[in-house]
């Protein structure tokens, strides 16, 4: 009659040692294959300033924005993504599309890679145009607000975005 208490206790020895061990194999998995990446930033001191923009006239098909972007960081640029809004309240969710792609044809809306990086303190003129297609006009009449944010490619091909976005109010541009 003893011996049946004995093997109930070893059992649940047995039980508790299993969930345990499965637990910290468990543990151990999720640490080495769910650590997030650590956030990769450009260098600081790396920023642009938007130093003048020009929109299209009313009824002007493709309507179009240019702006003059100026490195007034220390690092080179590789390029910008632009996003715009019709109110100056709302973040900028509306992608244009590049007007002279040129080579980019495929290149994902909002996105201008310069020519040549842009050096600290040069300025470029880029367009972007409200055709997202030949066919395909981005729902959206007014432009209030741009966001600009800057990216570079580093030594291993990589887009680095960096977290240093520049949003200003855009007044008088109107494509209707």
């Amino acid at each position: 009659m003893n011996k049946i208490g004995v093997s109930e206790i070893v059992s649940y020895v047995l039980l508790i040692s299993i969930a345990m061990g499965i637990s910290v194999g468990v543990y151990a998995w999720m640490k080495v294959y769910a650590v997030s990446p650590t956030a990769i930033d450009c260098k600081e001191g790396t920023s642009i300033t938007i130093q003048s923009y020009e929109c299209s006239l009313p009824l002007e098909d493709p309507a179009w924005i240019k702006l003059t972007v100026r490195n007034n960081g220390r690092f080179n640029v590789t390029g910008v993504i632009v996003a715009v809004a019709n109110s100056s309240e709302r973040e900028p969710e509306h992608y244009l599309k590049l007007s002279d792609s040129g080579t980019w044809d495929n290149l994902q809306e909002g996105y201008a890679f310069f020519s040549d990086p842009l050096r600290p303190g040069a300025e470029q003129t880029i367009e972007f145009s409200n055709k997202i297609k030949t066919d395909t006009v981005i729902g959206i009449n007014s432009i209030n607000a741009i966001q600009v944010q800057t990216f570079v490619i580093d030594k291993k091909n990589n887009r680095i975005l960096c977290k240093n976005n520049i949003k200003q109010k855009i007044e008088n541009c109107n494509f209707i």
